[in-house]
């Protein structure tokens, strides 16, 4: 995802696991340029995420005041309906389900007015 994230005019911020995306929105100086307390664009979630579950971040992040008006698009390989009907009942703003493709990534982020740099 981070090749094809690479191609967009967005600094990219990657968590490992579900506490460090917790610190990066909530708790933490920012470390792409943004200033403290500027809410990035968009988040891309996974929902495996170790240590917290994709699923718990996105109810912290939607259900915050300062964050939930986030855009949050989750990221997964699990393509059962519950799974989908959990995060759309979270607010989710799209998914994405793995294994991403340039195209699909391209294809989602456009609807959020995000356009891949001409090269």
């Amino acid at each position: 995802a981070t090749r094809i994230l690479n191609k967009f005019p967005v600094a990219l911020e990657v968590a490992r696991d579900g506490f460090a995306a917790q610190h990066i929105l909530f708790d933490g100086p920012p470390i792409d340029g943004r200033t403290m307390g500027e809410l990035p664009q968009i988040v891309l979630l996974d929902l495996s995420l170790p240590g917290m579950h994709g699923l718990d971040v996105l109810r912290k992040i939607k259900s915050d005041q300062r964050t939930s008006q986030v855009v949050v698009v989750i990221l997964t390989a699990n393509q059962e309906e519950k799974a989908a009907m959990d995060c759309y009942r979270l607010r989710c703003d799209g998914m994405l389900i793995k294994p991403l493709t340039p195209q699909n990534v391209t294809d989602l982020l456009a609807k959020f007015g995000l356009k891949p740099i001409q090269e």
